[in-house]
């Protein structure tokens, strides 16, 4: 049942993000047509003669024009895409934290010479009487993040 519902959710969120109508709230300048001589299918395949798209909500022989010459009517974000640009947003904010966190070791670990090799070579005998065969992927990031600090700030030497 909890399979099912998330069937129905995924599917009602990609036919929202998908939807090719203009927003209610337009401040755009509305194009009335007779319903009866717009053809449905200059509507479903948007090759109509001005590149219009059907005004979904009120009265249904609106049109909204999409391109116009003074600049590009931007038409309202589906669900998906809002989320996307949300984690985006996230993982960026995420990501400058990190490193703001993470510099002032890499710094402690460059004065005292400790080099990209030596940093993998401490996890690995570390992780010797773990029970795990390898080196979690979460500190093989931390050298990574470390080899790539290094060649930033010039110390080029110590990421062997």
């Amino acid at each position: 049942m909890r399979l099912l519902l998330w069937v129905l959710i995924s599917m009602l969120s990609i036919a929202l993000s998908s939807c090719a109508a203009a927003s209610a709230d337009s401040n755009e300048r509305l194009v009335r047509a007779v319903y009866s001589t717009v053809r449905s299918r200059d509507l479903a395949t948007d090759d109509g003669p001005k590149h219009t798209k059907r005004f979904l909500r009120g009265e249904s022989s609106k049109i909204v024009n999409l391109k116009q010459e003074e600049g590009v009517f931007e038409e309202r974000k589906g669900v998906s895409q809002k989320l996307t640009k949300a984690l985006q947003a996230i993982k960026a904010r995420y990501l400058k934290w990190e490193q703001k966190v993470l510099v002032p070791g890499f710094k402690k670990m460059a004065e005292k010479g400790v080099t990209y090799s030596e940093l993998r070579d401490t996890f690995r005998v570390r992780m010797m009487n773990s029970g795990r065969w390898g080196t979690p992927s979460g500190f093989k990031r931390y050298a990574r993040l470390y080899s790539e600090w290094l060649h930033r700030t010039g110390r080029s030497h110590l990421a062997k």
